[in-house]
C-alpha cells in the first residue's frame, strides 16, 4: 500500500509542519485518534496470528510515527480549530483516495486478507 493512501502518514506530515512552524494547527487530537486506532489494529493482528516480525515492526513504526510525536506534544494545548483542521485534512484525504480509485470495498478486503494471510500491512513493514 502506498504511503499516500494511509492517513497516518498525512498526520505525520502535519506534525512535522506544526513542529517547524509552518502551521499553527496542533495535530495532537489526530495523533490520539491514530494511536487508539492502531491499538485496535494491533489487537486484531494478534487475533489474526501475524508473525512476531510483523507485530514488532508494526510496534516500532507506531512508536516512531505516532507515540514519539504525541509525547513531544503532551504539554501543548489544542483548540476546536485543531479539530476542524483534522476534519478538513481528512476530507482532502478521502478526496485523494477517490481520485486514485481507492474508495472501494475490495481495497479494504485486500487489507484484511493480508492480515489473515500473515502478510505485512504497512509500507514500512515489507521485508
Amino acid at each position: 500500500m502506498r504511503f499516500d493512501f494511509l492517513f497516518s502518514y498525512w498526520i505525520v506530515i502535519w506534525y512535522l509542519l506544526f513542529i517547524f512552524g509552518a502551521t499553527t494547527y496542533n495535530p495532537k487530537i489526530a495523533l490520539v485518534i491514530a494511536i487508539v486506532q492502531n491499538i485496535i489494529l494491533l489487537i486484531f493482528m494478534f487475533y489474526a496470528n501475524q508473525s512476531w516480525f510483523n507485530l514488532i515492526t508494526f510496534c516500532i513504526v507506531i512508536t516512531v510515527v505516532k507515540i514519539i510525536p504525541f509525547w513531544t506534544l503532551r504539554h501543548t494545548m489544542y483548540r476546536w480549530s485543531d479539530f476542524y483542521a483534522l476534519a478538513y485534512l481528512f476530507t482532502i484525504y478521502v478526496g485523494w483516495l477517490y481520485v486514485n480509485d481507492q474508495l472501494k470495498v475490495s481495497v479494504l478486503k485486500q487489507y484484511i486478507d493480508k492480515l489473515y494471510d500473515n502478510k505485512p500491512v504497512g509500507p514500512l513493514t515489507y521485508r
